[in-house]
């Protein structure tokens, strides 16, 4: 098997530390150590972390219109779209990607939700467009699913949505894992997982809002 060249080296190297300890845990002397890679790597291949970061985030995306088009056609669609739907669209595409590469897949997406809730919106910019397109896109088409539910409500089981996404998916070993100790289900794999998550999603943000 061909070693990987420096610069995966240092993706790989980089995606794991960020994963564990969060970006801001390590400098790019570190990284360059644990990818046991000169002083001097970093600044060849990226320049910068902020470049390393932003090359950990792409190389994972699928083509946009793999990852983008059942949410492309929902929006063109006039009327009520199916919630279901609409979670699929965002839960499917991230699943994938675990079922290509497990536990790179897993670092990816937890690096995701660290940026997601370790830091403000000026580290978010730095998550790719494509990313940043259907977040937006879902956020526009749930009011649209569910029109009885006040904005404000809306906006905020978007957003702990997204959150419960990504921590979800980044760590769904470990709860598959938990979930089998309780002795009452089966190991289950992770597409049946995802489905899983995707009902539950489903219920919190369509749940009736509670009278104040």
């Amino acid at each position: 098997m061909a070693r990987p060249s420096s610069r995966d080296l240092l993706l790989d190297t980089a995606e794991r530390l960020f994963a564990q300890r969060g970006i801001d845990a390590f400098s790019l002397r570190e990284i360059n150590e644990a990818a046991g890679l000169s002083s001097a790597a970093i600044h060849y291949h990226f320049k910068t972390k902020e470049n390393l970061l932003r090359a950990i985030l792409q190389r994972r995306l699928r083509p946009d219109v793999e990852r983008e088009g059942q949410l492309h056609k929902l929006y063109a669609k006039h009327g009520k779209p199916k919630l279901r739907n609409i979670v699929e669209g965002l839960v499917l595409p991230l699943t994938i990607i675990l079922l290509e590469d497990g536990e790179g897949g897993r670092n990816y997406l937890r690096i995701i939700a660290r940026i997601f809730s370790e830091h403000g919106s000026t580290l978010k910019a730095e998550l790719p467009q494509e990313f940043q397109r259907v977040i937006e896109m879902v956020a526009n088409l749930i009011p649209r699913a569910l029109p009885e539910l006040p904005l404000d409500v809306i906006k905020m089981r978007h957003a702990i949505m997204i959150e419960t996404m990504l921590t979800s998916l980044a760590n769904s070993e470990h709860l598959t894992q938990l979930w089998a100790l309780s002795g009452s289900v089966p190991p289950i794999d992770i597409k049946i997982f995802a489905e899983r998550l995707i009902d539950f999603l489903i219920g919190g943000l369509s749940a009736p809002v509670a009278a104040e």
